[in-house]
């Protein structure tokens, strides 16, 4: 997943951290699901800063999710990206 501002550039942060992919190294739950946290302020645990994809507070912007390779579920529209969810 790659974070885009509404200029439709990638979004500046101390991190240089611009996407969210298979090949970081992620924290997953317990129970296999995958929690990203796509906010401006730096999560407050280690396990969530590892899953944190930064972009500006009060700022609007963009979501991109590549699919290198996809199984026939995405091809065929059987298999549906997760909603994101609104916490705050």
């Amino acid at each position: 997943i790659t974070a885009y501002g509404a200029d439709e550039f990638l979004i500046e942060n101390p991190l240089k951290r611009y996407a969210l992919g298979d090949r970081d190294a992620l924290t997953f739950n317990a129970d296999g699901s995958l929690d990203i946290w796509i906010q401006a302020q730096a999560p407050d645990t280690p396990a969530k800063l590892s899953n944190w994809l930064p972009v500006k507070a009060q700022a609007p912007f963009l979501l991109n999710a590549r699919l290198y390779w996809p199984k026939d579920d995405a091809l065929n529209g059987t298999w549906k990206m997760p909603a994101i969810e609104r916490l705050h």
